[in-house]
């Protein structure tokens, strides 16, 4: 019985807070209990529709009033609360990323064995990857052995093909190639 008559208690203080807090304005929410609104028609007072009440001859030129805040006497700058004042700092605006793009090299021919064809995605003249198009039929782990040389390299990977991917020399050449056009568009 008495869980039941304090869980009662609890919700209607807390229904209470509610409504009290709800009729309160918005503007109003914000500021402590002790910077409350005043009567109507006096500096920091709101209306009944939440707009501040102040007169506009209540500040001195380039004085500014928000809501909640009060005027020394004499007109001189706001006493509490926050100015309303436009920045004098420009606006920030941050640059777009540079956008990506994607570049097709050639399709060179392997001598016999197919073609290989290379497409990159550079930003800037960054290359971000790196993607065989059309892999020749000699070994199939000539893309796979040189992508991550050239990307490290940024540029065609240096070197004998004949050490590179072992019987695939002609692969390797074509792959070149084509990644040699791709990075020729940047």
């Amino acid at each position: 019985m008495r869980r039941v008559v304090m869980a009662l208690l609890a919700t209607m203080l807390g229904s209470g807070l509610m409504i009290g807090l709800k009729s309160r304005p918005i503007a109003t929410l914000a500021t402590p209990l002790a910077e409350a609104p005043l009567e109507s028609g006096t500096p920091g007072a709101t209306g009944p529709d939440g707009q501040s009440s102040v007169p506009s001859q209540a500040a001195s030129p380039g004085a500014s009033v928000s809501a909640g805040t009060s005027t020394a006497p004499g007109g001189s700058a706001p006493t509490t609360g926050t100015s309303t004042a436009p920045s004098s700092r420009p606006p920030t605006t941050s640059a777009a990323p540079p956008a990506s793009r994607t570049l097709t090299g050639t399709a060179v021919a392997a001598s016999g064995f197919g073609s290989m064809q290379v497409r990159i995605v550079v930003t800037n003249k960054h290359i971000d990857s790196i993607s065989t198009v059309r892999q020749s039929n000699r070994p199939g782990n000539t893309a796979n052995v040189l992508t991550p040389l050239a990307l490290s390299a940024q540029a065609v990977p240096s070197g004998s093909c004949k050490t590179q991917v072992s019987g695939a020399t002609y692969s390797c050449e074509a792959w070149k190639q084509s990644l040699q056009s791709a990075i020729g568009q940047i």
